[in-house]
């Protein structure tokens, strides 16, 4: 075997690019090239801090889907080869099939990852920016892979435990200077297109008329039911559990959640042009995979890392926006002073520098701002930023694997919470409470929480929300905490959310 096949030499090209306008370039891309093969991240709304930069990737190469502690592998070609080739040399997993390789231990997840990245060697990369990697897809169920958890709850069968894939083209949109890059991968050695070919297409494709850039979307599945799976009696009972656990000194804080459901023929454009009128947000997301696509307007930061320099910005606390500047800081004032609110806030920024701690340079942690109240398209948050430098010896991987998931999605200790959440939940999180973004192979990586995000499969969109419960919290006021949170993505699918007032249907245990 040649040594340009064991590893591979990957140039990365980079031209100026016309893509300005995020959307629009997305759309224009998903018609020339199809829309299995385009993904999109854009940032629509929120504070400065997070809404910076865009990216749209074209053309998959190569997927590594984990489920239930197996990999799969696809892709195109020579690309699929060299992975196979390259996982046949990992210590950490077994053939399981022709395309397929388990785990011995699921820990060795993120060593495989490893592996493959090191066995490309990729010439033009950076650490200030994406450039080339993996864009990730991380279920709830990616804890599985860093934590032994129970496992009561019935797994998804539509949903894997993680995705991880690679693109050939990806156009990064500097939303502050409204500048753009494409950045296209090659390999000499393979029977590829030619970088500046790709650049024209790309470019031509820009140039194209968009109609749907602008469109208003379709009307809404006005026929469809949201279906609650709890009824607020069966959710109350699973806060006073919480609430005893708490009392008993178990645990301070437990994430308890629930799901809808809604059946229906799926228009995945048109729920998330409804996403980006009704909830525009700084972590919009468009994300297609197979049957899967996550359509997200979260508010939230998980972890990005640029130049070994680490920042996660927790959000805890909540309230309205109101009709007018004076009743915005009215409103900003009383959450500063809600004592409930403070209190777990502080406890979850504590969290994030317990969890950055682990791979930070010693004293390097820092809260730069504590419980800032920052506007967003309907609420205001209460928002902190811890920051970090990363130590020698670790990476992206280490990072997530110190992280994920968020406190913020689980409760403290992070731990006990997640067992918590396993015994008392009933229907598995799926991509609710994971994360997603991109894991560049220069070390810049920035991922997302997935949250007031919506997850499509088969006929069905569903949607998640958790209240976090606290030594004062009521049953009632979490779930009442829990429709208003589901409120933006019933209304993206269906053009209202009074389903949520209704009774349930579906499980109610």
């Amino acid at each position: 075997m040649s040594a340009a096949a064991d590893r591979p030499k990957i140039a990365l090209r980079r031209f100026l690019s016309k893509a300005e306008d995020p959307f629009a370039s997305f759309i224009r891309l998903r018609a020339a090239e199809g829309e299995q093969n385009v993904f999109l991240f854009e940032s629509l709304a929120g504070p400065a801090a997070d809404k910076t930069r865009a990216m749209i990737g074209a053309t998959p190469l190569l997927d590594v889907v984990v489920r239930d502690g197996v990999l799969e592998l696809d892709g195109r070609g020579p690309w699929l080869d060299w992975a196979l080739r390259r996982m046949a040399g990992f210590g950490g997993a077994r053939p399981e099939g022709e395309r397929f390789y388990r785990l011995h231990e699921r820990t060795a997840l993120w060593e495989a990852l490893r592996h493959l990245e090191s066995g490309l060697d990729v010439d033009g990369l950076d650490d200030q920016g994406f450039g080339f990697g993996f864009v990730a897809l991380l279920s709830y169920d990616a804890v599985t892979y860093i934590e032994t958890l129970p496992r009561l709850i019935e797994a998804h069968d539509r949903v894997p435990d993680a995705v991880f894939r690679i693109y050939r083209s990806v156009i990064e949109i500097d939303l502050v200077r409204r500048e753009a890059q494409l950045h296209v991968a090659h390999c000499p050695d393979w029977d590829e297109p030619d970088p500046a070919d790709v650049h024209r297409g790309i470019e031509a494709a820009l140039a194209t008329e968009a109609a749907q850039a602008n469109q208003v979307p379709e009307p809404p599945l006005s026929d469809v039911e949201p279906e609650l799976t709890i009824t607020p009696e069966s959710y109350g009972e699973r806060v006073e559990r919480s609430l005893e656990r708490i009392r008993a000194g178990d645990i301070y804080q437990v994430q308890i959640g629930h799901e809808v459901r809604m059946r229906g023929k799926r228009s995945d454009l048109d729920v998330y042009l409804r996403m980006r009128a009704n909830n525009p947000s700084p972590y919009m997301g468009f994300v297609p995979f197979d049957d899967l696509t996550l359509l997200s307007a979260s508010p939230e930061l998980h972890v990005r890392i640029e130049a070994d320099h680490l920042t996660m910005r927790p959000i805890a606390g909540t309230a309205r926006r109101g009709a007018t500047a004076a009743e915005d800081e009215a409103r900003a004032a009383r959450l500063r002073g809600d004592e409930k609110e403070i209190a777990e806030h502080i406890m979850l920024v504590d969290l994030c520098r317990n969890d950055l701690g682990r791979v930070a340079d010693p004293g390097s942690v820092e809260v730069d701002d504590l419980m800032n109240v920052e506007a967003y398209s309907h609420v205001l948050h209460l928002v902190s930023t811890v920051t970090a430098d990363l130590a020698a010896g670790f990476d992206a991987y280490d990072v997530i694997r110190a992280t994920f998931p968020a406190g913020t999605m689980t409760g403290a200790p992070k731990l006990r919470a997640m067992e918590i959440i396993e015994t008392t939940e009933t229907s598995r999180r799926g991509m609710y409470a994971g994360a997603f973004g991109v894991i560049g192979f220069g070390g810049f990586t920035n991922l997302a929480l997935s949250i007031r995000t919506i997850v499509a499969t088969g006929d069905a969109y569903t949607a998640r929300a958790s209240a976090g419960v606290v030594a004062d919290s009521s049953p009632q006021g979490e779930w009442r905490e829990t429709l208003a949170k589901l409120g933006s993505s019933i209304h993206a699918v269906v053009g209202h959310d009074a389903a949520t007032d209704s009774a349930p249907k579906g499980d109610t245990r």
